[in-house]
């Protein structure tokens, strides 16, 4: 039976750490929603979990946030690459995962009525 010794103590420690951050950010967030405030987009926590530099600015946050949680509306072939890359709900562009293009997405006329 596989137990906590098939793991190197590094990566115990880099487990806890990171289980340390997600517990403080969750806290904030927490915090902050039960004063009626809105979350820090900008706190260090944050970032770290997200996997930004410290310099990154909110927007940095918010569109990382999007291209990884936002619903996912269609999936459009990148025209570098044609693999398929998916269009989240308030992204018009990303980077192509598969080999780094920027795919613009079309999205029309917000005013337009759909069908």
């Amino acid at each position: 039976m596989k137990g906590s010794q098939d793991l190197p103590l590094e990566g115990l420690a880099e487990i806890r750490g990171e289980l340390r951050l997600l517990r403080t950010l969750l806290l904030d967030v927490m915090l902050a929603q039960s004063r009626g405030e809105p979350v820090d987009m900008g706190s260090m926590e944050l970032k770290a979990v997200l996997g930004l530099s410290e310099d990154a600015s909110e927007e940095d946050v918010v569109q990382r946030i999007l291209r990884e949680r936002a619903p996912v509306l269609d999936s459009v072939p990148c025209p570098e690459c044609a693999g398929m890359v998916n269009q989240r709900e308030g992204l018009v562009e990303v980077g192509c995962h598969w080999c780094g293009a920027t795919v613009v997405f079309d999205v029309g006329d917000p005013s337009a009525e759909p069908g």
